[in-house]
């Protein structure tokens, strides 16, 4: 009984039988090469004919040459790709949703790729436009950014000492101590309420700003600073129009100061605009607002230095003051991490 047997045709036209004994070898019949199993003489003749045809390397060992397995090889590939063809045309209904649904899959994949990378990009151009070289002093010890000191009155809150103290480290280029809240601003018949910002001296180094008109505030004592004032441009805009802002006199809450400045455009940094903002000296801010201790202490350092080393550095000399690790220490590379995964989950929850 022969077992298997069908007809092939080669890509050159050369006409085979094949059989497929029971090892599962596919074997070409060549003058006789498939017999029946157990018949007198076949396997010799079936033997010898396939030496013949495939070729040997050795006589004793029958292994076949490289001809032999590349013949092969290409038979079966062929048989292969006539199935899986076969199969294609007999399903094409359930080939074709398979082919789209693999497609929708790699676009979806695709997509939601450059969503994160655009975001990542987005919070990056946002935050290093106030420079690379920045650290973050916030009161409280937590494990993002911290607190506001009015909401652990147990901790000890980050003064303007600390500022002073933290900017006499050699790293240390700029030191910002900052204070915010919101305060009328009036001149003449124009008044509205509007952000207010206690700084320092060092802010337009330490955030990358620039004084389009007249000059920034003066390096005073934290304690002892005049009553002076610059305008962010959309302030300046509102309140004076064309007009130089220079040597007049504007009511910021209940106080009185004097411009001295106006600040070029920055833009929004995360929905935050800086144009529409007043900068006024930061021991007249903790007046304003009646506040005892800083909201945050921004210090810049040398690019050839490490944010690491000077983490370090500024946590010494704080536990070295608090006698406790109640502050924390943001580097800018971390800041990008935290702000890149709010970003990224924000916008997911938008588009589900």
């Amino acid at each position: 009984m022969r077992s298997g047997l069908k007809n092939i045709h080669d890509r050159a036209g050369i006409h085979f039988r094949v059989c497929r004994g029971g090892g599962g070898r596919v074997i070409p019949k060549v003058s006789g090469c498939c017999t029946d199993v157990g018949a007198s003489g076949g396997a010799s003749g079936r033997n010898a004919d396939w030496r013949r045809f495939w070729g040997t390397t050795s006589a004793a060992s029958g292994s076949l040459r490289p001809r032999g397995r590349i013949v092969e090889t290409l038979m079966l590939t062929s048989d292969i790709l006539s199935f899986a063809s076969g199969s294609i045309r007999g399903h094409r209904l359930r080939s074709s949703l398979t082919i789209v649904g693999i497609a929708v899959g790699i676009g979806a994949v695709v997509v939601l790729t450059a969503i994160g990378e655009g975001v990542r990009q987005f919070v990056l151009g946002e935050f290093t436009q106030f420079g690379t070289n920045i650290i973050t002093v916030t009161p409280g010890k937590t494990s993002t950014f911290g607190v506001s000191g009015a909401a652990i009155p147990s901790v000890r809150l980050l003064a303007t000492e600390d500022a002073v103290a933290l900017s006499r480290l050699t790293a240390v280029s700029a030191v910002v101590p900052v204070v915010q809240g919101d305060a009328r601003v009036e001149y003449r018949q124009r008044s509205r309420r509007t952000t207010i910002i206690g700084v320092s001296a060092d802010m337009p180094a330490a955030w990358k700003m620039r004084v389009a008109v007249g000059q920034f505030l003066p390096n005073d004592p934290f304690d002892s600073a005049r009553a002076f004032v610059v305008l962010g441009s959309k302030m300046r805009d509102e309140l004076f129009g064309n007009r130089s802002p220079l040597g007049a006199r504007i009511r910021v809450g209940s106080d009185r100061f004097r411009v001295i400045g106006v600040m070029e455009s920055k833009g929004q940094m995360l929905g935050f605009d800086l144009d529409d903002t007043v900068f006024i000296p930061i021991g007249k801010a903790l007046e304003l607002f009646n506040r005892d201790g800083l909201m945050e202490i921004d210090v810049t350092f040398r690019e050839d230095d490490s944010a690491d080393a000077v983490a370090r550095a500024l946590k010494g000399l704080l536990l070295a003051r608090h006698g406790q690790e109640d502050f924390t220490i943001k580097t800018q590379e971390q800041m990008l991490s935290v702000l890149s995964h709010c970003w990224w989950g924000r916008s997911v929850l938008r588009q589900s």
